[in-house]
């Protein structure tokens, strides 16, 4: 005994009036001598709970990486034409690509280390020779200054690049 005037949906997309036929469908004297307004509370908590069963029954997938996973590529490939070839094709480019830019960074990297490595040799070596000249020419403490100033510079920024190049290390481990 059905009433469809005025059951509206539950909020969850759920029509109360569907609910409530399918339980008298099993049991035909459930709602029997139930008021109208107790009815409706007790459709609308019978629906609340098919809305948590159904958010709890429902899968949850989670998938990282390059490639989706085999049934859904399975899926790209009813759907596209060639959908999966398509794809492995994407993914094999793709690496390539990132194996290309990860080789010419690292030869970009070396290349910078080296010419700084020339660079502060030919900075210290002058700042060096630089300091003996002015001391062979009477001039010890300018000399001396130069010579040291220099000298202790090198060393420290090699000791500060060799200190930041193990810290980068741990972090990245």
């Amino acid at each position: 005994m059905s009433q469809e005037k005025n059951q509206p949906e539950d909020g969850n997309g759920n029509d109360l009036n569907k609910i409530e036929q399918q339980l008298i469908k099993a049991n035909p004297t459930l709602f029997k001598g139930v008021p109208e307004p107790k009815k409706t509370e007790i459709l609308r908590l019978f629906s609340m709970k098919l809305s948590v069963e159904q958010i709890i029954e429902r899968k949850i997938t989670s998938h990282q990486g390059p490639l989706p996973q085999w049934e859904d590529l399975e899926k790209y490939g009813k759907i596209i034409p060639n959908g999966a070839d398509r794809i492995m094709t994407m993914a094999e480019k793709q690496q390539d690509h990132r194996m290309a830019l990860e080789t010419k960074a690292i030869g970009e990297q070396l290349s910078q280390s080296k010419r700084g490595q020339n660079f502060g040799l030919t900075i210290g070596l002058t700042a060096i020779l630089g300091g003996v000249a002015c001391i062979l020419l009477g001039h010890e403490w300018s000399g001396a200054f130069l010579g040291g100033g220099g000298l202790t510079g090198l060393v420290s920024v090699f000791v500060i690049g060799k200190n930041k190049q193990s810290k980068s290390l741990q972090d990245k481990s």
